[in-house]
């Protein structure tokens, strides 16, 4: 019976102090206006650090008084972990509906420790040798990686170390914040640059990154390095070395530049893509690139959009005259990579950059550009109070291609074009007097005409007669007499604007 009483007291007690500890610790923990630490880490928001903001001036404030006394507290929450019984229990929860649970995550408990690491900085570097053991952990490195590099300079043998690690997790996980420390881990770059030729794809590519932070004032340590790689290395290879290489911006082009030309002209379309994006950021700096991008632009239906956005950047006001000029000077121009193109440039309107360029070019000598400009405009389909206008004013000019292009891009903007409708008329009315006839290569670029026409054609007196479309699309006939002309007058009658009208994948007939 005494045993009994024993094991029931012994119970007792262990359960009394197992609820008292935690009363104890908070009892000890450093304050500040009244609230204990663990308070103030609870307010903190840890997608600060995703999103770049900066901490509330409360918060912050409230751990810098605290200072290096806080340290035992923030390191007990980076070292949170999720129990196996909560994980499952999380996972029943999932499956029921009936209540709802809010758990709270180990892993946002040591974000918000790293956070407070970063406002701390240098005051916490007494918390780096327990942080140096736990880079040892795979499940807590990262978090522990970023909170030496929020320490600064004091933490970087720390990471120095992390890199010589035997699990590549660790290895990895230490990348990132060396990179996020910038010039400040430059004593890590020859264990960076040795990891460059580690076996893990994902420590190679961490230490390609890293080189070309860390590496900034130290281009002749490194950018033979990254060349080098460049030269030697597989298509990933060379993608990681030109990123680093890209990162040192515009005070080393003679060193840059030429990889960058080599990268244009890569098999590789990755490395291909990367190179235009990396060109466009140097902009007239890049005018090395102008003859190879041109050459994409045409010829590389995945890449003409971008290569063209980089001409432009490149070249600038007179990026949209080369870009039409390219398109124009081809023997058989490639109508679905100019339509891609020019759809490409439709989020720059709201820039107000776009149109006034296409416009410019509506009165080029050439006749290719201007019917390439004005079926632009209709791709486009933006600011018709200053297109409309230009449009009808081409509708009056004696070359039968471009009127024709006007009146098809006019058809584009519907409604909005209803202005253009007595010029329209007076030309249908013209041409079929005169039985001229509608040129070879305008009427395929429309897309369609409606089927019901009777309404249209009463209210005109429009005779289309079947042969005078497509039979298998609808679209005006190559041969067929003021077709353009009347889809533009339907398109503007019976249409709100909607873009694009035109289509580019179909061949002249």
């Amino acid at each position: 019976m005494m045993w009994r009483r024993g094991i029931i007291w012994v119970l007792v007690l262990t359960f009394l102090v197992a609820m008292a500890v935690p009363y104890l610790a908070h009892w000890r923990e450093p304050r500040y206006q009244g609230k204990r630490i663990s308070q103030w880490l609870d307010r903190l928001n840890s997608t600060n650090m995703e999103e770049g903001e900066t901490v509330r001036t409360e918060e912050g404030e409230a751990l810098r008084k605290i200072g290096p006394a806080g340290l035992p507290w923030i390191l007990r929450r980076l070292q949170s972990r999720d129990s196996r019984l909560k994980l499952k229990l999380e996972e029943l929860a999932y499956k029921q509906s009936v209540v709802q649970f809010r758990f709270n995550y180990a892993e946002d408990a040591r974000r918000k420790a790293v956070l407070a690491f970063r406002i701390l900085g240098p005051e916490a570097r007494g918390a780096v040798p327990e942080l140096s053991e736990m880079l040892n952990d795979p499940e807590l490195s990262s978090d522990a990686g970023e909170a030496l590099a929020g320490i600064g300079r004091e933490g970087v043998p720390a990471l120095i170390g992390g890199l010589t690690n035997l699990d590549w997790r660790v290895r990895a996980a230490v990348l990132p914040p060396l990179s996020a420390l910038g010039t400040n881990a430059e004593p890590a770059l020859p264990v960076i640059i040795a990891a460059l030729e580690d076996t893990i794809p994902e420590v190679r590519l961490g230490a390609f990154r890293t080189l070309g932070s860390a590496g900034q004032n130290q281009p002749e340590l490194v950018l033979p390095v990254l060349i080098e790689k460049f030269h030697s290395g597989d298509a990933a290879m060379r993608r990681y070395s030109l990123a680093a290489l890209a990162r040192f911006g515009t005070n080393h082009m003679a060193e840059v530049m030429p990889v960058l030309l080599e990268g244009l002209a890569d098999q590789d379309g990755f490395v291909q893509s990367a190179c235009i994006g990396f060109v466009a950021h140097y902009k007239s700096q890049a005018m090395a690139a102008v003859p190879k991008l041109s050459e994409i632009m045409v010829s590389d239906p995945q890449k003409c959009s971008s290569a063209a956005s980089a001409l432009r950047e490149i070249l600038g006001a007179d990026g949209m005259a080369h870009i039409m000029k390219g398109f124009a000077e081809e023997p058989s121009p490639n109508h679905t990579q100019f339509g891609l193109v020019m759809k490409s440039f439709q989020r720059e309107v709201r820039d107000a950059t776009v149109v006034p360029e296409v416009l410019a070019l509506i009165g080029d000598k050439d006749e290719r550009v201007r019917v390439l400009a004005i079926f632009s405009l209709g791709i486009i389909c933006k600011s018709p109070e200053t297109v409309v206008p230009r449009l009808t004013e081409c509708l009056a000019l004696p070359d039968q291609r471009t009127r024709c292009a006007a009146a098809e891009a006019l058809g584009c903007f519907g409604e909005t074009a209803k202005s253009a409708i007595p010029a329209l008329l007076e030309i249908i009315k013209q041409e079929r007097e005169s039985g001229q006839a509608h040129p070879k290569g305008i009427g395929y670029l429309a897309t369609e005409l409606e089927t019901e026409e009777a309404t249209f054609k009463r209210r005109y007196g429009l005779r289309i007669p079947e042969d005078d479309t497509d039979s298998k699309s609808g679209a005006p006939n190559a041969a067929s007499s003021g077709a353009s002309f009347e889809w533009a007058l339907k398109r503007i009658e019976t249409e709100s604007a909607k873009q694009p009208w035109l289509r580019f994948d179909r061949s002249p007939e």
